[in-house]
């Protein structure tokens, strides 16, 4: 996934863009300010997906209860509005 992300980022027309994945609803220090983050090991590039799986952030946020329901069925996030736009560099631990 790393070497698909970063060829996605080395070529600027390259439509695969988007990040979906499964959402896990705890805290973690890679995203900060959400109670959630994406499961690092379901995580997958698209450029176009069922519109079930969109959602803004905030509205996930809001509604992180009703995740893996009839909101997000299989916990599955696929934002449409989301853009690779850099690889974040590992923290110090």
């Amino acid at each position: 996934m790393i070497a698909e992300a970063r060829a996605v980022l080395a070529d600027p027309v390259n439509p695969k863009r988007s990040v979906k994945g499964r959402v896990v609803p705890t805290p973690t220090p890679y995203n900060p300010g959400w109670t959630f983050h994406l499961d690092p090991a379901t995580i997958q590039l698209f450029e176009m997906d069922i519109e079930v799986c969109d959602a803004d952030g905030d509205y996930v946020q809001e509604h992180l209860d009703e995740v893996g329901g009839a909101f997000l069925p299989k916990s599955v996030w696929c934002p449409w509005s989301s853009v690779l736009i850099r690889e974040v560099e590992q923290q110090p631990t």
